[in-house]
């Protein structure tokens, strides 16, 4: 998530007209949004910003094993 591998674009098409407080789950729009997928983003957030991102540093034993895959990871214990 941090690295940009996920996307959300801040749309949720449960706020409609008639519905502007985001209560509409029925709507006919192409994407997805309500209260559930709220209530799980808002718990990914506070997860994520339990993170002292200012202190990660590289950290290329993170990862011990990834046949045919490039790794990049951070850690706050890479420098012990």
């Amino acid at each position: 998530m941090t690295s940009g591998g996920a996307l959300f674009n801040h749309l949720d098409d449960s706020f409609t007209v008639g519905q502007e407080d985001g209560s509409d789950i029925e709507s006919d729009a192409p994407g997805s949004g309500g209260p559930a997928i709220r209530r799980r983003l808002a718990i990914l957030s506070c997860f994520l910003h339990t993170f002292d991102l200012a202190r990660l540093e590289p950290d290329p034993w993170v990862v011990e094993a990834a046949p045919g895959l490039a790794t990049w990871a951070r850690s706050s214990l890479a420098s012990e």
